[in-house]
């Protein structure tokens, strides 16, 4: 809803709270959109049947990197390190080097002798260097900001646009350092993660979800997105038992909210690099129209944005 909308008015009027809040949708590849503009506004939110983002094995491949860099002596963090995909080393490589934590060692003296000692073929010691390479690229920057480190890991395996690593990268900024980073990630939840940093207090998250998804689910305020022919019902639904489903999950979705319920459509989404025509969907013409009430919001013009610079 648009801030200047009369029913978004009424939401803040009446103090419902993120957790009241529910944004709905007929597929998955919907909600990047979604998240990336909450994002952009500083709002929590919460993905229904998504894990948190850092328990996603590149992330988790990530921190447990780091956890050895600084725990270097633990045997149990470096062979979790060496099974890593990224250093491409075989099960029997793994074997080999993890052997020598038999007598323990410490990265600040040995680590390079002790990696190099067991490279017994060309190949295995290519991946070696590489693996030694970024060992002493990181382990250089330890006493940096977490954010930066995470960003540089970003850049070096061409992470920049994977959505869950936005979002460790965001929650980063809230950290001076890596070790406190690490400390907070195994024992937090997304939400509470990114209030820690105190650019949001509220302890609630507005909740993203598939129709599907929802079903047996109520919210005080629902806002039901796409609701345009090709997306509600989908552009593949052709037949009347496939249409007759795809109604049947438009009911699911209305009958989600409790007080508010919000259906936008959009007059064109951009496809394949361009702008096309949107059309409502065909279920909207079997409400009653004595119940609608229709809020046509238009996007501020770029002069518009510039002068709310300047307003209090």
């Amino acid at each position: 809803a648009h801030k200047s909308s009369p029913k978004s008015q009424n939401i803040v009027k009446n103090n419902f709270g993120f957790n009241d809040l529910a944004l709905l949708y007929r597929t998955n590849r919907q909600s990047e959109a979604l998240e990336q503009a909450l994002t952009a506004a500083g709002l929590p939110y919460k993905v229904v049947g998504r894990e948190e983002f850092w328990q996603e094995q590149g992330i988790q491949d990530f921190l447990t990197f780091m956890h050895w860099l600084i725990k270097p002596q633990d045997p149990f963090l470096y062979r979790r390190m060496l099974s890593q995909a990224v250093w491409e080393f075989t099960n029997a490589e793994v074997s080999q080097l993890s052997a020598r934590f038999k007598e323990p060692w410490q990265l600040e003296t040995n680590w390079e002798e002790a990696l190099l000692g067991e490279a017994d073929s060309r190949e295995l010691q290519q991946k070696i260097k590489f693996l030694q390479e970024t060992i002493r690229f990181f382990h250089s920057r330890l006493d940096c900001v977490a954010s930066l480190i995470v960003t540089e890991w970003m850049n070096q395996f061409n992470l920049v646009e994977a959505l869950s690593w936005e979002k460790l990268q965001r929650t980063s900024e809230n950290y001076l350092n890596i070790q406190t980073l690490l400390q907070s990630l195994p024992l937090a939840r997304e939400g509470d993660l990114l209030r820690r940093g105190g650019k949001i207090t509220q302890t609630e998250m507005i909740t993203l979800s598939t129709i599907h998804a929802a079903k047996g689910l109520e919210y005080p305020v629902v806002f039901l997105v796409g609701v345009e022919e090709g997306q509600l019902p989908l552009g593949q639904a052709q037949t009347a038992e496939e249409l007759a489903e795809e109604e049947r999950l438009f009911y699911v979705a209305l009958t989600r909210a409790r007080e508010y319920l919000f259906l936008n459509t959009a007059r064109a989404r951009f496809q394949n690099g361009e702008a096309k025509e949107s059309r409502p969907s065909r279920f909207l013409q079997s409400l009653p129209p004595e119940l609608l009430e229709k809020i046509m919001i238009r996007q501020p013009r770029i002069k518009e944005k510039q002068l709310e610079l300047f307003q209090d």
